[in-house]
């Protein structure tokens, strides 16, 4: 006997149905904010290095100003 021959109550296949779909969405919302949050680190790491490449040109250049200023005075 297959468990397909056993009545289901109407209302237990809809609560089912109703919790699946309740936890499909639950799952995408969460997923999509978590994808959203990834993006926005990214973002923030993106600027945060651009950040430290412009201070470290920054320092190079001081650093050569400073040796111009050395050298021109030896």
């Amino acid at each position: 006997m297959s468990i397909s021959s056993y009545p289901v109550p109407q209302t237990a296949v809809h609560r089912l149905a109703f919790a699946l779909g309740k936890a499909l969405v639950e799952w995408a919302q969460t997923r999509a904010e978590r994808a959203e949050l990834r993006a926005q680190q990214r973002r923030e790491r993106t600027v945060q290095t651009q950040e430290h490449r412009l201070a470290a040109e920054r320092r190079r250049q001081d650093v050569l100003l400073e040796h111009a200023q050395w050298t021109h005075l030896l």
